[in-house]
Parts: C-alpha cells; structure tokens; sequence
C-alpha cells in the first residue's frame, strides 16, 4: 500500500515512507497528485496506472516497482514536491526509481534544496524497460525540482518520441524529521523541566537524542540541554525572566526544525529542608541546633521556624529564630516530642527537617537539711549543759 499523510505546517505521523502512489486514484490518462499528499505539495507531478496506461506499452508499465501506480512529470515539463510550509519541517530525501516513460537514455536532473538554497544537482541517464533506483541520501531537505530531456525513442508502439521526455517515478522514499510535540514547560528556580511527546519512531532515521532550548522572550541569548528523552532540564535561567521553551528532534540524518513553544518564567522557591537537626532537653522547652541548607530555593534564608509536636498527638509548639540554634518552651515535663526545623525566605517556608525526639523534664530537687525547733534546741542547751555539770564532778573527785 501507498501512504497517504493529509498534513500542514508540520506532517504529524509522517516518519519512514516510501510513497507508491498506489493508495491514490490514478486514472490510466494521468490525474494532479494533490498538495498534501505524503505530507508534501506537488507541483506538476500527476499519478497513472501504469499497468493499463496505454494498454501497457510504454514505460510507466515498466518502471513500477509495487502495485499499479507511478508518478510522473505532466506534459514532460520540469515538476517538483516541496514540504507543506516553507522553513517548517524538513525531510530526508534517500531515493527513489526512475524509468524513461518513452525515451531510452533519457537524462533526468534532480536540484534538491534547503531554505532556498540549492544543496544537490545531480543527473541520471534512465531505461524505458526497467526502473533505476537513484540514491541519494540527502538530509534536511524541504524541495526537490525534477527535469528530464534528451533520449531517444524506445519505439513503444502507442506513442513516444524525443519530445516525449516524460519519466516515471515509484517508490519514492523520504524520511521525515519531526519535532516533539505537546511540549510543557513547568518552572524551576533558575531552571525550567521540559516535557514533550516523542515523534513516532523511525527505523531508517533513528533517533539518537532531544535538546531542550530556552530562549528569552525579549531578546537573548538560547540556553539548551541535552537528553535521550523526556523531561529534560533546562538550568542555568534567569528568575523573573519569560522564557520560550522549544524541543529539537536529534536524528542521525540531522534534526528537526524546533518544536512549537512553550512559555515558562523561572521563579525563585522555598528553601530545602535544614539538615543535622538535634534536640537537647530542659525543663519545659528543647534547643534544636541545626545546619541551614545548602539550597536557598534563589532567595536568601530569613529565618527559621522549629516546631515541636507531641508524639501521642496534640497542638505543636513553635519558635522562630535567625540562626541555629532555637529554643522551644512552653513544652510539658514528660512528654516525648518530635521537633523539626524550617528554613524561610522570601517565596515562603520550606519544607522540615526530618523529626528529632526530646522529651522535657523537671529539673532534679536539691537535698534540703531541717532547722531544728524551739523545742528541739531546748533539748539541745540541756543535753549540753548535763554534759558539762558531769565534766566538773569528774575533776573535782
């Protein structure tokens, strides 16, 4: 079967294709090849059934290649296929057969260009009564002019001449380049992800990576990144700056032209978790120490809020401080709490630390000696003054 690609600007589904023309109705007396088909514009180029084309005998019989169905140039006059949309999406031009359609030795010139300019001229010198397979491995192409003259008769016995410098063309094999499609871009601080949608694969046209490019709306400077498939990541932005985000389709006959765009401004965000968090406990409060992050989220780091929870459940209890460490108090003597820490800057709060446990308690009571009573020091001086009387008995005896 022929492929028949209906496309626009760019031909979506178009990749590997060899165009047989079989799928179009071609009538034996030659009918347009409309704009479109394959994903190209054609231009003088009509279809035949070459198998019923006067009743056989002459060479759009003999240059088919598959089915029934050739193209050729109308009127023998120089004919042409260009890509939908000029500077839009190119194509690999790998090869195609080419038989004279009367004439033996006829010389047929092919100009392939890119955006205007002419990158190949070549000429092929064709049979009347077998297809020539014309390779030319051409990339990034988006026209192709096609020109016959010379020859002499082959003799079919309907028609033909010297001046009948038609040819006929089968299997005519292209490659399209595609770009991405359904591109996003989400912000990032100084960074933008990038997401897309493959084109459809291509066996004779591999795809051997993306790149991802970001341009500044208003005029600047394209930052780009490489990668083997979606998302990719653009860093290295400007906050604050809108952005234009496009996807290139590396293959390994040449990219593709840009994808469609997608705007994206890089904003600054909350700073990452603080790190190395530890908990000392005092009665009715905890002092968190910690190290700030490395990753300030573009802003820079304005304080910080600890927060200690009851791990049975409960209100938590915050603190907010400049630097490591910050007291929590307010805490209950005995109760086990989990307590993180919070980095802040101007977009908002981060994420928190990973949870220390700290469980508060009273401080210990100290020993207290007892003041004897009026009475007990009565007993005291008495004691002491027995002892003494008892004293100055011994001395005198």
């Amino acid at each position: 079967m022929g492929l028949a690609l209906g496309l626009a600007a760019a031909p979506a589904g178009a990749q590997a294709a060899v165009i047989t023309f079989d799928d179009l109705t071609c009538s034996a007396w030659g009918t347009l090849i409309p704009n479109g088909y394959a994903g190209l514009n054609w231009s003088n180029f009509d279809c035949i059934d070459g198998a019923t084309a006067w009743d056989g005998n002459s060479g759009y019989n003999a240059g088919r290649v598959s089915g029934s169905h050739v193209a050729y140039n109308g009127g023998g006059f120089p004919a042409e296929f260009t890509v939908t949309a000029p500077g839009g999406t190119k194509f690999n031009f790998n090869s195609v057969y080419l038989t004279g359609a009367w004439n033996d030795d006829l010389i047929v010139t092919i100009v392939a260009y890119r955006e205007g300019a002419a990158v190949s001229t070549t000429t092929h010198t064709l049979s009347a009564t077998a297809p020539t397979l014309v390779t030319l491995n051409l990339s990034q192409i988006d026209r192709v002019n096609m020109s016959a003259a010379g020859g002499t008769s082959h003799g079919y016995p309907t028609g033909g001449g010297v001046g009948w410098v038609h040819f006929a063309m089968d299997n005519l094999d292209i490659s399209f380049n595609l770009p991405p499609t359904g591109v996003t871009a989400t912000a990032g601080n100084a960074q933008a992800t990038v997401a897309f949608t493959p084109p459809p694969p291509d066996a004779a046209n591999p795809v051997t990576g993306y790149q991802a490019s970001c341009t500044p709306q208003g005029g600047g400077t394209a930052v780009s990144a490489n990668g083997a498939g979606s998302p990719i990541v653009v860093p290295g932005l400007t906050n604050g700056t809108l952005y234009d985000c496009t996807v290139t389709t590396l293959y390994a006959a040449g990219g593709s032209v840009p994808s469609a765009p997608a705007a994206v401004t890089p904003m600054a965000t909350v700073p990452a978790a603080p790190t190395g968090v530890t908990a000392t406990a005092a009665p009715t409060q905890a002092s968190l120490a910690f190290t700030a992050p490395a990753d300030t989220g573009g802003s820079p780091i304005t304080g910080y809020q600890a927060s200690c929870t009851p791990q049975g459940g409960g209100t938590a209890v915050t603190a907010t401080g400049a630097a490591s460490p910050i007291v929590v108090a307010g805490l209950t003597n005995g109760t086990t709490y989990d307590c993180t820490v919070a980095a802040v800057n101007a977009v908002g709060t981060g994420a928190a630390s990973a949870p220390v446990a700290v469980t508060p308690q009273a401080a210990p009571v100290a020993a207290v000696t007892a003041v004897p009573t009026l009475w007990q020091w009565g007993l005291m001086l008495l004691g002491l003054a027995a002892a003494g009387l008892g004293a100055r008995r011994l001395r005198r005896g």
